[in-house]
């Protein structure tokens, strides 16, 4: 069943292929208020006539969780959740009650393709090292018997709200799959060998978010020089993918906290990858 409801905190810094739309998380009370200048490569996000020295965008929503989130419903710690999820485990070949199984998601997402990693243009801190960058990229998406999951997801008549200022809330039936990425650029800037869940509610097209940082990446890049103003510090770095039909693309995401402890934090992609992916 599907209850929506969705409260989106606007700053956007829009990439080539960027396909971030993929989770939300529920840290919006001290979030940036502008939008980044976009590139003129960029396929999706919102501009303004704001500055270009603010961070990126944050979502938030009460549905599913994402890296981070401790406010969603799968494995999360927060008793007062607004969606009660319901896990079936099933073979790779069973039937889920959407319709489709594992193996025929599957069917043309796994396998390696090569493709480009393309970092934004904006912000002006964005160091110019990496502004504009293309990395040849290899992206490996496996699954080696991981577990299959389907999520009976429903409201939940007991979640109390009143701190929810938007109000908006998603609870989505859909299939989990345990899978395995390498995210790998040619001089190994990313060199990543991650463990993700791959989530669909159609047999179509299928999301992936890994965190990457914490607890590091494993490759070269360093976080610490992604920026020019040191007090721009990344606290967390997100791997989001989209794979939809023989397309895949998505988008290598920071979240940045600006000034200390008495700043202010803003959470969006850097970086594009792949294709462009209708949202």
């Amino acid at each position: 069943m599907l209850l929506k409801h969705l409260a989106i905190v606007t700053v956007s810094l829009a990439i080539t292929a960027c396909t971030v739309d993929k989770g939300t998380g529920d840290e919006s009370s001290s979030t940036a208020s502008a939008t980044d200048s976009a590139s003129s490569a960029s396929n999706s996000g919102t501009t303004s006539d704001d500055p270009t020295d603010t961070p990126p965008e944050v979502t938030t929503s009460g549905g599913t969780a994402i890296p981070g989130d401790d406010t969603g419903t799968t494995g999360a710690t927060n008793e007062n959740l607004p969606c009660i999820d319901t896990p079936t485990v099933l073979a790779v070949d069973e039937p889920s009650a959407l319709g489709f199984s594992a193996a025929q998601l599957l069917a043309d997402k796994v396998g390696k393709r090569t493709t480009t990693l393309t970092f934004a243009s904006d912000p002006t801190v964005l160091s110019d090292d990496l502004k504009n960058k293309q990395l040849p990229l290899e992206v490996e998406l496996r699954h080696n018997g991981g577990e299959i999951r389907f999520i009976d997801s429903s409201e939940n008549p007991d979640y109390d709200d009143s701190g929810n200022e938007s109000g908006f809330i998603e609870c989505t039936d859909r299939l989990e799959i345990d899978v395995e990425v390498d995210f790998v650029t040619e001089a190994k800037e990313f060199d990543e060998h991650r463990k993700g869940i791959l989530t669909a509610t159609t047999v179509d097209r299928a999301d992936l978010d890994v965190a990457l940082s914490p607890p590091g990446l494993e490759g070269s890049l360093d976080p610490a020089a992604v920026y020019t103003d040191p007090e721009w510090v990344i606290t967390k770095i997100d791997l989001g993918g989209t794979w939809q039909g023989s397309s895949a693309g998505g988008s290598v995401l920071n979240e940045v906290l600006v000034g200390g402890d008495g700043g202010f934090a803003g959470y969006g992609p850097i970086a594009g990858w792949g294709d462009a992916i209708d949202l």
